[in-house]
């Protein structure tokens, strides 16, 4: 198992990280604590990130993606890699983010549905 001192989160790309997941060297779950870890030990100082969603629900969906992966099932190229979305992306209330855009005049927008893009991200990650 890779341990978060293996990766060098800043540096890795997508491509890179697939192959650790194939291999087995670490888990979806693993992606997400490491980069949860990260987000808390400096969003502090960088304030980078509005909102997270809940760390239940991120393991939850990563344990999730492991276990597909374990059966065999591979949604596509990005399947259980973490990402980040911006807040100017339209986002379901249900999903737990806000689409603000930065804005404290748009921090009670309830879109009523996904950005077409968030849907096909989730379609190929979660």
């Amino acid at each position: 198992m890779a341990t978060q001192q293996e990766i060098d989160l800043l540096e890795i790309d997508a491509r890179h990280l697939q192959g650790l997941l194939e291999s087995g060297r670490v888990t979806s779950l693993d992606l997400v604590r490491q980069y949860v870890a990260q987000i808390q030990r400096h969003d502090s100082k960088l304030h980078a990130m509005i909102q997270t969603a809940s760390i239940d629900l991120l393991e939850q969906t990563a344990r999730s993606l492991d276990q597909e992966r374990a059966d065999g099932k591979i949604r596509g190229p990005l399947h259980g890699i973490p990402i980040t979305i911006k807040d100017n992306i339209a986002t379901h209330p249900s999903f737990g983010l806000p689409t603000s855009a930065g804005s404290f005049a748009l921090l009670s927008s309830k879109p009523r549905r996904n950005a077409k893009i968030i849907d096909q991200v989730r379609e190929i990650t979660e």
